[in-house]
């Protein structure tokens, strides 16, 4: 007697091609299927597509029903994207300790980029009391597997001594090794070391080459550490349109201390020329996204500014804020 595979599976294989080609609108029905029959692979493409609102409308809360389905079944990746689901993902409220159960369900199983979260989790005290020796840890596991952001942050660990004595030496190696890899922040990191001669001789050759290879980096924290650069003249001579340029692209990617940093340049005409209006919005920007210190200096403005003037700051914020980047 001949057998035949399963709907669900001929589905499953034509919503992955549909997939690939980007024609999601198309796969989701087929994701859906397989998802409501059981199949973790569907459960786990369909959360993702909830959470980037890929063929559907971004729902948060979609995200995490079908991605908890897949969790629970023991997919790590699903656990992994749980984690960061609580760790800050539109719609869905933030719940450090939830996010870290999930990391440290991925982490069990050895899952590399898992262990660096719960490395950071640790340090930082975030659903769990502060631990710098179990963030340490963390570290080293998740750097022996290669992850460049755990190498990065061993590096870090080594060089402040959290966890571990200090060793500069074992610092600019993980440091190295994060940065072969393209991490923009650890090749900062060793920029700085050069430059300060920090475990290894002063080299402002070297210092400039690791600066520029981290100058290209994409990622809005390394973006931050560049323009704060430019705006002291740390490695490079200062140059404040060139700080701005980089704060306002680590902005435009949600990056919060940028966003404040902003702020207070036009507030304070540090940089630029003062400016109440783009000071008043980026301000705003920084306290919807939760920076600590936001809230004080938008009520600071707030009465510095004409009520008219205040509201087409809040209207240019809110703009922003609905506005994709």
């Amino acid at each position: 007697m001949l057998s035949t595979a399963p709907s669900h599976a001929v589905d499953l294989d034509r919503a992955k091609a549909l997939y690939l080609e980007g024609k999601y609108a198309e796969a989701i029905p087929l994701y859906q299927t397989a998802a409501r029959e059981g199949d973790i692979e569907a459960q786990d493409r369909l959360g993702l597509m909830y959470a980037m609102g890929r063929g559907t409308r971004q729902d948060g809360q979609q995200a995490v029903v079908w991605t908890t389905r897949a969790a629970e079944q023991g997919s790590v990746n699903a656990q992994l994207n749980l984690g960061s689901a609580y760790n800050g993902t539109p719609g869905v409220a933030r719940d450090p300790v939830k996010s870290l159960y999930w990391y440290q369900k991925a982490a069990a199983s050895g899952d590399a980029l898992a262990q660096y979260f719960v490395g950071l989790a640790y340090a930082h005290g975030a659903g769990v009391a502060r631990d710098q020796d179990k963030a340490f840890e963390m570290f080293s596991m998740s750097a022996k597997q290669g992850n460049a952001f755990g190498q990065y942050n061993l590096g870090v660990a080594y060089a402040t001594g959290s966890g571990v004595g200090r060793d500069m030496a074992k610092a600019l190696a993980n440091f190295e090794s994060a940065a072969n890899q393209g991490y923009g922040n650890a090749q900062f990191a060793l920029a700085i070391a050069s430059a300060k001669g920090d475990g290894v001789p002063v080299d402002a050759l070297k210092a400039r080459g690791w600066f520029m290879k981290a100058a290209g980096s994409k990622d809005p924290a390394t973006q931050y550490l560049i323009a704060k650069a430019y705006m002291m003249g740390q490695i490079v001579p200062a140059d404040s349109e060139k700080g701005i340029a980089y704060f306002t692209r680590a902005a435009s990617q949600g990056h919060v201390e940028s966003q404040y940093s902003l702020g207070y340049i036009y507030l304070n005409g540090h940089g630029a020329a003062r400016n109440l209006s783009e000071a008043g919005k980026w301000m705003i920007i920084a306290q919807h996204e939760g920076h600590p210190q936001a809230g004080a200096a938008v009520e600071s403005i707030r009465k510095t500014m004409a009520p008219q003037d205040f509201d087409e700051a809040a209207a240019l914020a809110q703009r922003w804020l609905q506005t994709p980047h």
